[in-house]
């Protein structure tokens, strides 16, 4: 064993390609194999591999200091041991979400609350009658949702408004998801938006690990894949923490609830006739949508590139909206929302919302704008029509 003790950088090498309980029995072995097993060069990165940490602290909620990685490494094992499988993807998920909360929107990361403990999530399985899927209780485990208190317009999961249909969905405490879920077997409302008179909640289906939303005729419409029967729910989390993240959503700030978590796509299908720019974008909307049909609502910008002679005026729009099928509707109208905009050189984007329904998953819509320069009640020449970029209406794998 004194040759062990010479070359210890080969029993480090040895032991990296052991699993932790291979790594603790061979400690056993005798006491120089355990001094350099239990070292922190070892428990170090095990600490980083399997926990994502680079100090010797210990879970929350207490962040207890410790003397050494391998007792860091047992508080944590000893705390999310049960979720290893899940543990670093929930973790760096939440963690993306925070980082870019703290900075974008500190008012919702202030709603979040600690995480729950294992008896609160063991009693929300009592509640539910059915076991929560390991990888939505260490989702939980690390924040129980959001504090219901201050969140009604803070919602973690974002929203959109188009006329009156106003959403803002927030993160549900355990407690309280078990509670409202017990009429409704083998499901956990887990977020639910509580603004408008018709709330949207979504739900994880505890047998299949699909999650959805429920719509008017209590259909639940798909918003993950099929076949992540164990994970569903954190598969749907990642990608949400990835899309936030990444900028894909876009942030806007309502005059009476501040600051908010917009899921109109950031990236605007665009073009630009005689200096008048028309941006795009869309969203399925899973609460108003149906297993026979899917409903779509689109953002539309409006601006005037400040090369502009002068101002001009919407009079009309014409659209085609186009499914699947290739079958074309066209929907003409004066204005745009009851509204007829005037646009500046260089002035202020106007931003209005609306909303189509297709027979199918997919299809797109296009057309035109038809603005008069100067003013509808003293027209500066003759009107001309603005083109409305082709844009997808798309059901995406995960949606929100």
């Amino acid at each position: 064993m004194d040759q062990v003790l010479l070359i210890p950088d080969i029993v480090y090498e040895i032991v990296s390609y052991l699993n932790t309980k291979e790594l603790l029995r061979t400690a056993l072995t005798c006491r120089a194999w355990q001094s350099l097993i239990t070292s922190d060069v070892v428990w170090r990165n095990r600490c980083l591999q399997d926990w994502d940490i680079d100090k010797p602290i210990g879970p929350p909620p207490t962040l207890l200091q410790f003397k050494s990685f391998y007792q860091t490494y047992g508080a944590w094992f000893r705390s999310f041991g049960k979720y290893q499988t899940y543990y670093l993807p929930a973790s760096r998920s939440w963690r993306s979400l925070e980082n870019w909360l703290q900075v974008q929107l500190p008012s919702v990361y202030e709603t979040l609350n600690p995480g729950a403990t294992e008896e609160e999530l063991d009693e929300a399985e009592k509640a539910l009658e059915q076991p929560l899927p390991l990888a939505a209780r260490v989702i939980y485990r690390i924040h129980n949702g959001q504090n219901p208190n201050s969140c009604q317009y803070k919602g973690l999961f974002g929203g959109y408004q188009f006329y009156s249909h106003h959403i803002n969905v927030e993160f549900i405490p355990i407690d309280i998801a078990a509670r409202i879920s017990r009429k409704h077997p083998n499901y956990l409302f887990f977020a639910i938006s509580r603004i408008s008179s018709r709330n949207k909640i979504i739900v994880l289906n505890l047998l299949t690990g699909i999650v959805g939303v429920f719509n008017d005729d209590r259909e639940v419409i798909a918003c993950s894949p099929a076949g992540a029967t164990n994970d569903g729910m954190l598969q749907w989390f990642m990608n949400y923490a990835n899309k936030l993240s990444a900028g894909e959503f876009q942030i806007r700030t309502n005059p009476k609830w501040g600051r908010q978590i917009v899921l109109f796509p950031s990236n605007f299908f665009r073009a630009v006739t005689r200096h008048v720019v028309v941006e795009v974008s869309s969203i399925y909307v899973p609460e108003n949508s149906s297993l026979e049909s899917s409903f779509f609502s689109y953002s539309i910008r409006l601006s005037l590139e400040k090369e502009a002679q002068g101002s001009c005026q919407l009079l009309s729009r014409r659209w085609l909206v186009k499914d699947a099928n290739g079958a074309i509707e066209t929907v003409e109208g004066e204005g745009v929302i009851g509204k007829y905009p005037v646009l500046e050189p260089g002035g202020p984007v106007y931003t209005y919302e609306s909303c189509t329904t297709l027979p199918t998953p997919t299809g797109s819509m296009s057309g035109q704008f038809i603005f008069v320069p100067g003013r509808l009640s003293l027209p500066a020449g003759p009107s001309f029509a603005a083109e409305i970029p082709e844009f997808l209406l798309q059901k995406q794998p995960y949606n929100y």
